[in-house]
C-alpha cells in the first residue's frame, strides 16, 4: 500500500494527514514525534521525572503499534517504525540504548499482535 500524503501547513508541529491514514497509524507517527521531542521536554527535570516521560513515550508508541496491527495495518506500522529508525532523533547519539529499546518494543508489539 502506498503511503498517503502528509502535508504540513508550515506551522511548527502542525501536520495534516490524508483522510486515508488510519487513526492507529496517525497515533504511531505522533508517538514517534513525541519521542523525537522527549529530550527537549525533560531538560531540568529530576531523573525520576525523566524516566517517567520516557516510559510514557515508550507506552504510547507500543500501544499505537499494537493497535495498528490489531486493525490490520501491521505492514504499515512496520514501515513507520523503519522510517523512524532511518531518521533517529539527535538525542539518540547519547541515549542510543533508549532509542533501540523503543524501536524494538514497537516492532515487538506489531509482531506479537499480528
Amino acid at each position: 500500500m502506498a503511503r498517503p500524503t502528509i502535508q504540513s501547513d508550515g506551522a511548527a508541529g502542525q501536520v495534516e494527514f490524508d483522510d486515508r491514514v488510519p487513526t492507529s497509524i496517525k497515533r504511531l507517527e505522533c508517538g514517534f514525534t513525541s519521542a523525537f521531542h522527549a529530550a527537549d521536554a525533560v531538560k531540568g527535570l529530576s531523573l525520576e521525572h525523566k524516566v517517567r516521560v520516557f516510559d510514557d513515550v515508550l507506552g504510547m508508541v507500543t500501544d499505537a503499534a499494537s493497535a495498528a496491527a490489531r486493525e490490520g495495518h501491521a505492514d504499515w506500522a512496520l514501515h513507520v517504525i523503519a522510517a523512524a529508525e532511518d531518521r533517529p532523533p539527535r538525542w539518540a547519539d547519547y541515549r542510543g540504548e533508549y532509542w533501540t529499546t523503543l524501536l524494538d518494543a514497537a516492532r515487538g508489539a506489531v509482531v506479537v499482535t499480528d
